[in-house]
């Protein structure tokens, strides 16, 4: 075979390192032949003749010319093609040449050749030794094609996932056939989010278009799509709500930001540092001008004072002697002094009410009782103000209360409850009748139904009902006053003691390990092997009655039987102490964890 040479023609490679606009010759690369025109052709620059016979290519007034390379084979003649370009005189012709082999069509059952100038891949003859894919999988050559040799007792791949395998049984190769057009590839990784999936089509694999498979972009402002195999995004709208980066709306250029405009960004609730959309779109702050005056709802009125910013991002409090205090006196007259309100004592003896005066203190106050609403007095009160309506009341101690509401003698109800048991108290503040009226509610400790609102006293608190079914509780944690099941496992001391115990169901049923007939004796649900189960226990090689772990279901003992009826592990095979049924040694096997041993030696377990 020849040796290979460039597939560009050198003459188009050239370039010309120097014109001569005015002159007679053209100056080409150096090792390049030189070609010399008279002064009427006026070489102008390089170009290309497409001739590869031909080098130093150059334009003049009469078209493109280069000069004769030497004869011989083309400068840049491809190789492979069972031809050849040979140089005569520089015209270029095309010659059959069977050394110039093509290059291997990658087909180990095939000799490739050159037969009278053209290319020839022949079939090796069937049986040739031959390597099959990528794994260099051991076959033979049949009908030009590399097959994988089966059997009865070997597999059948012929390394292609789009087919089917078979063996055929007169040759005993591996052959396949094409799966559905469409059918996803067996075994292909396929890259998500790509627009692409590996289909069979003809019986190959091929990375077919899938307009469905995307993944949907991180960036909530770029919308993701797939179109005849590509992906590509489009960005959502100006001002759409977005969450990418930690911004929150779309700017329409795909970017999720802080903002568009000011009414994007979150107030601060301050209203001397304002937020403010930034020109990168970011949200910030901005400082109001001095003096600007704080809205009514940040004021305090009538205190004498008003609040400014202080173009800082700062609130100043400034005197403001006009903003006057009201304290609803009409006795009082209410002013400013440097900041501070005062309230100072009108003239006595004016009028501020129906048949009312103010008094010296200035008081809008009453001049006998009649002037006040019974129960009230004049100067009545705990303790009483002179020249004002007012209402003695009554105590707890005084009404013989240690709990509850009651009227305090004054149109209004006074707690006597103290946060304490005292008194005859059952619970804090509930029960016991005497001074404490308030039952009880759930949960709370009582001694007789009477001391509940429920009207029932069980297990010594306030209960729903009067719980007196077996393995049932009121005291119970997590359920204080609210009649409950017993949990499961549990002994109730009144109705369910061992080696009984509670179902949590209500009842009193056996524990795990006690003997049993039925499942429905035992607390768990399960009988099995003639105990309380902690579990069904159905599976080969398990038991609940062993020694040591009587009630838990465990792994019967290595080399011994399973006789349950339903998990048969006797005579021919034995459990392996670890819930399986191996075969003993003498049994055919065809592996080694088939065999009690773990030892299978010419299909039999030793």
């Amino acid at each position: 075979m020849r040796a290979r040479r460039g597939v560009a023609r050198l003459g188009a490679l050239a370039l010309v390192a120097s014109v001569m606009l005015g002159g007679a010759a053209c100056s080409l690369v150096a090792g390049l032949d030189k070609l010399t025109f008279d002064d009427a052709a006026r070489c102008t620059g390089p170009c290309d003749d497409l001739d590869p016979c031909t080098a130093g290519d150059c334009l003049t007034a009469t078209g493109c010319h280069g000069a004769a390379a030497p004869d011989g084979p083309a400068p840049g003649d491809p190789t492979g093609n069972c031809q050849t370009i040979v140089c005569g005189s520089g015209v270029a012709k095309t010659a059959n040449d069977d050394d110039d082999v093509p290059a291997d069509d990658g087909n180990a059952c095939t000799v490739e050749a050159c037969t009278d100038g053209a290319p020839t891949h022949t079939a090796k003859p069937d049986g040739d030794a031959c390597t099959l894919g990528l794994n260099g999988v051991a076959g033979v050559c049949d009908a030009g094609a590399c097959a994988m040799k089966c059997g009865a007792l070997t597999g059948c791949d012929d390394q292609n996932p789009c087919t089917v395998d078979a063996c055929d049984p007169l040759k005993s190769i591996c052959k396949g056939a094409p799966l559905d057009d469409g059918t996803p590839t067996p075994g292909a990784v396929a890259m998500p989010g790509n627009c692409r999936t590996h289909r069979c089509v003809g019986g190959v694999d091929t990375n077919a278009v899938d307009d469905e498979d995307l993944i949907p972009s991180p960036n909530d402002c770029l919308a993701v799509t797939c179109n005849a195999g590509e992906p590509s995004s489009l960005p959502e709208a100006l001002g759409t709500m977005c969450t990418y980066g930690g911004g929150q709306v779309c700017d329409g250029a795909g970017a999720c930001v802080a903002c568009n405009v000011t009414a994007d960004c979150a107030p601060t609730g301050d209203e001397c540092n304002r937020a403010v959309c930034n020109g990168d779109k970011t949200c910030g702050t901005m400082f109001a001008p001095a003096g600007t005056q704080l809205s009514m709802p940040l004021q305090t009125k009538g205190n004498c004072h008003t609040l400014h910013c202080d173009a800082k991002g700062g609130v100043v409090d400034q005197i403001n002697d006009s903003d006057l205090p009201d304290d609803g006196n009409p006795c009082t007259v209410d002013a400013c002094a440097a900041g501070a309100p005062t309230f100072t004592a009108g003239l006595a003896g004016v009028d501020c009410g129906v048949g009312q005066k103010c008094n010296a203190a200035g008081q809008c106050g009453c001049a006998n009782d009649a002037q006040c609403v019974a129960p009230a007095t004049c100067g009545g009160g705990n303790p009483g103000t002179a020249f004002t309506c007012g209402c003695t009341k009554t105590t707890c101690a005084a009404a013989g209360a240690t709990c509850g509401q009651i009227s305090d003698g004054c149109y209004a109800t006074l707690s006597c409850n103290s946060g304490t048991k005292n008194g005859a108290e059952t619970d804090v503040d509930c029960g016991g009748g005497g001074g404490c009226k308030t039952p009880c509610s759930m949960g709370k400790v009582c001694k007789v139904d009477t001391d509940c609102g429920s009207g029932h006293c069980a297990d010594g608190v306030c209960c729903t009902s009067a719980c007196t079914g077996a393995c049932t509780a009121c005291n119970l944690p997590g359920s204080l006053g609210t009649c409950s099941n017993v949990a499961a496992g549990a002994s109730d001391p009144v109705t369910c003691v061992a080696p009984g115990a509670c179902d949590g169901a209500g009842s009193c049923k056996k524990g795990n390990g006690v003997a049993c007939l039925a499942k429905a004796q035992c607390t768990s649900g399960n009988c099995v092997d003639g105990v309380c189960c902690s579990s069904t226990c159905a599976a080969t090689c398990m038991a609940c009655n062993l020694a040591g772990s009587l009630g838990a279901c465990s792994n019967i003992a290595s080399g011994q039987p399973d006789t349950n009826p339903a998990n048969a592990c006797t005579t021919t095979t034995l459990c392996d102490g670890a819930g399986s049924c191996k075969l003993v040694s003498g049994q055919p096997c065809t592996m080694a964890t088939q065999c009690l041993s773990g030892n299978c030696s010419a299909n039999v377990c030793l």
